[in-house]
């Protein structure tokens, strides 16, 4: 289903520690508000516009809660700290791809201004996710 009204999104830093049984060490969480949660995927790195897709591993609804908390995450979870956040229309999904549009607010952390609106692409291959982030396209 495809969604042009914006919706909310947030880019967290997650200082996750390494211990099993889920411990995946530190990661960037990529959060888009549903009208019940947030679907959040999870990546090694922050990719910039241009990069190679990043492997990216879709993780359980987070709460919305986690569009404008910071801090500890409970049970001995890490810490989390925003590194971005504004909002987002979904372009195109499916089964197997989300295509969102990206406007961030403004922000110290990245630099990043509203004007600088960019896509991310989110594609299931073989049953692995990878995301990819590109510029606009020129109209």
């Amino acid at each position: 289903m495809v969604d042009p009204k914006p919706a909310r999104y947030a880019i967290l830093f997650h200082d996750a520690p390494r211990t099993p049984p889920r411990g995946r060490g530190p990661h960037y969480d990529w959060m888009f508000e549903t009208p019940t949660d947030l679907e959040t995927w999870a990546t090694a790195t922050l990719p910039q516009c241009g990069q190679t897709a990043v492997a990216a591993d879709l993780l359980a609804p987070h709460r919305k809660h986690y569009l404008t908390y910071e801090g500890v995450v409970s049970g001995g979870r890490g810490t989390v700290r925003r590194v971005e956040s504004g909002r987002y229309c979904l372009l195109a999904s499916g089964a197997s791809s989300r295509h969102f549009q990206l406007t961030p607010a403004s922000n110290v952390r990245r630099g990043l201004q509203p004007e600088d609106a960019y896509c991310v692409l989110l594609e299931r291959n073989a049953g692995a996710w990878s995301l990819r982030v590109s510029e606009l396209p020129t109209r």
